[in-house]
């Protein structure tokens, strides 16, 4: 029950029967905010899913496999596939059983690979000079390569990279996989949290600055 001595102020006598104010909602602020809001959430999502959900194995969509030649050891039997058409394809080294991520840094480095195409072209790559490497588990990108059309063939091998305490590592033969396509970027969650977050607060503001809304002279009736 108001008093009737007492006169409201501000958003307070929107709510008294005869003031001359109103209030207003800020329906843009609201709709700005619940977009920025909706959208941070999606992104806080998706970095949540890609960390918890299990990552999917390379090796399930390869056209091809075949062995690394160790440091020592003569060259392995080329990995053959067909090319149905021309695309871009991805070389995988399983660097199964390292001890740590400087090892398997250097394992993927010192990874030398070749494809060889019908019309007499060869391409060569190395994964010391990719961008930087995509891991999946134990498998991690040694680069990628564009393929014509037709039968292809790649081969692979180990050369001196690194400190010695790691050639041991580069003696051992290691299995590579040819996979269809670009690896996926494994930095986009990272992107979507950054990018959500900072959302989220603005959306929040945006939308407490759309309820509070703003006073004007109530329109006589």
């Amino acid at each position: 029950m108001s008093n009737p001595d007492v006169s409201p102020v501000g958003f307070a006598a929107t709510d008294h029967p005869p003031s001359p104010l109103e209030r207003r909602r800020g329906v843009w602020w609201l709709l700005a905010g619940g977009l920025l809001v909706a959208g941070g959430l999606a992104g806080v999502v998706l970095f949540v899913w890609q960390v918890v959900a299990p990552g999917s194995d390379p090796t399930d969509d390869a056209v091809a496999g075949g062995q690394v030649a160790g440091l020592s050891a003569p060259p392995t039997p080329a990995a053959m596939f067909t090319v149905e058409a021309a695309g871009t394809y991805t070389v995988w080294i399983d660097t199964g059983g390292t001890i740590n991520s400087s090892t398997r840094d250097a394992i993927v480095a010192a990874a030398n690979c070749a494809a060889t195409f019908s019309d007499g072209v060869t391409k060569s790559f190395r994964g010391a000079v990719q961008g930087s490497s995509v891991v999946a588990g134990d498998l991690a990108t040694v680069g990628t390569f564009d393929a014509p059309a037709g039968p292809a063939a790649v081969v692979c091998r180990s050369e001196r990279f690194g400190p010695r305490a790691v050639l041991d590592q580069l003696e051992k033969e290691r299995r590579f996989f040819v996979t269809s396509g670009p690896p996926d970027s494994d930095w986009v969650p990272f992107v979507a949290l950054f990018a959500g977050l900072p959302a989220l607060i603005l959306g929040a503001m945006a939308l407490g600055r759309g309820w509070v809304g703003s006073l004007r002279r109530r329109r006589p009736s």
